[in-house]
């Protein structure tokens, strides 16, 4: 025992305690060997803890991303991440390990380690590692389609945030509830920026959905703001995208961003009658309509910009990654020209925020506002129509659903009384390419088609 100890501390490289205890236990500081282990058993059980420590999750903040990832999915988060690393790291062991060694191994892990976890994951585990070891697996039915299955994600060439996002959506049937599961690796003093900066590396959409699953849960209709890793990550996409959106860069991501204009192109881009005549009554991922009432100069810039942002619940999911990019480019294009930014926030309450100059200040409120409640787009456009110049813009973000024919008639009257007095253009905001919006059935009176 204490020279097999001694070559994992070696191999560790930091001081962590090995005891002798009821079960396999493993944290950042202690390994728990369980009592009735034999010896093959435990230096088994050793090299696992060993992968757990330096392969993966092998820091704090990797624990929370496999939090976070299971938050996005509604599973339990400490059950996620402590069968993800035992997977992971067994499988990064076995694809390295000698032959001699990997009986023993699987053998260790299926009566220590297997039983911690779910029945149909913990024996899709054993099933998984056989398989990868090149022993004969007797594994049927559901635990071998579920190993197969993992063998394939673990297998392919993706970084690791993929990986965790498809495991997720693998296993969401098996962790959906809190169980008691025994110390992996925990997320205990993770750094915040360290965290963010790799939370970025996952998909908008897990992003959004861990927001919508609590990280920025608040009451229904108050406008709240939630300040934490995962929006710092999101600020970090949003901008990203921004940026690449202004400069005319291809997106790594695939979100489409505006298929025909970003924010400072001319009006004549966001007619109604092109948007439905290039993409007929159905709204692609990123549409924008412009309310062509105005009949003043259009401005050059500088001029004040208010921004009304729906933050109601039918926006929350990939809907409010599309419509944070939007506002944020929005703010890019105040900054650029020197203007002045006021941000309408509303769901069914309303919240107005004067930023003047303070532009980093918007993007950080735009990336941190919660998605939830409901809508009242007319009073939002009424707090608008108060702060807006003849020289500014107005400009609605809205995924456009409001059932309320009553709200639905009283909006587009406002907005008809907004873009009289400045340029005001709806943008509309899906996720769902079969979503149409009650705009499409409103009175619009457009400009002629400018060449």
């Amino acid at each position: 025992m204490r020279e097999e100890a001694e070559r994992f501390l070696r191999s560790v490289g930091r001081v962590v305690d090995v005891v002798v205890g009821e079960e396999y236990a493993v944290d950042w500081g202690s390994v728990s060997l369980p009592r009735g282990a034999g010896g093959r058993e435990r230096a088994a059980l050793l090299e696992h803890a060993l992968m757990l420590l330096t392969h993966f999750p092998a820091n704090p903040e990797t624990v929370r991303v496999c939090h976070i990832v299971a938050a996005s999915r509604g599973m339990d988060p400490e059950g996620f991440a402590a069968y993800v690393s035992d997977a992971v790291a067994a499988h990064a062991h076995i694809s390295r390990a000698g032959s001699a060694d990997r009986e023993a191994y699987v053998t260790a892990l299926a009566a220590h380690v297997a039983s911690q976890h779910p029945p149909v994951p913990g024996r899709a585990l054993v099933c998984l590692l056989s398989r990868s070891a090149g022993l004969g697996a007797a594994c049927t039915g559901e635990p071998a389609q579920l190993a197969e299955r993992m063998g394939d994600i673990l297998g392919r060439s993706l970084d690791m945030g993929r990986k965790l996002e498809l495991l997720a959506d693998l296993l969401s049937p098996y962790f959906g509830s809190r169980r008691p599961v025994m110390a992996r690796p925990s997320a205990d003093r993770a750094d915040p920026l360290s965290t963010s900066c790799a939370l970025a590396e996952l998909s908008p959409e897990t992003l959004e959905r861990a927001m919508a699953a609590g990280y920025s849960k608040g009451l229904s209709d108050t406008v709240v703001f939630a300040r934490n890793p995962v929006s710092a990550a999101l600020k970090l996409r949003v901008l990203a995208r921004v940026r690449e959106a202004r400069t005319g860069g291809k997106p790594e991501d695939g979100w489409k961003f505006y298929d025909q204009w970003v924010p400072g192109d001319g009006p004549q881009a966001l007619l109604v009658r092109d948007t439905v005549r290039v993409f007929g009554t159905v709204l692609p991922p990123v549409s924008s309509l412009k309310w062509g009432v105005y009949t003043g100069e259009s401005r050059e810039g500088g001029g004040p910009s208010v921004i009304a942002v729906d933050v109601s619940s039918s926006m929350a999911g990939a809907t409010s990654y599309l419509a944070r990019s939007v506002a944020a480019s929005l703010v890019a294009q105040a900054e650029e020209a020197g203007g002045t930014v006021t941000v309408c926030y509303f769901n069914g309450s309303v919240l107005v925020r004067r930023y003047g100059r303070d532009y980093g200040r918007a993007i950080d409120d735009i990336c941190s506002v919660a998605f939830t409640g409901g809508t009242a787009p007319e009073k939002a456009l009424r707090a608008c129509l108060r702060e807006l110049d003849a020289s500014g813009s107005l400009d609605l973000v809205t995924d456009g659903r409001v059932d309320d024919k009553v709200v639905r008639e009283e909006t587009v009257r406002l907005l008809a009384a907004a873009s009289a007095r400045a340029e005001t253009t709806v943008h509309i905001v899906s996720a769902d390419t079969r979503a149409a919006g009650w705009l499409y059935g409103g009175s619009w009176s457009v400009r002629p088609h400018q060449k």
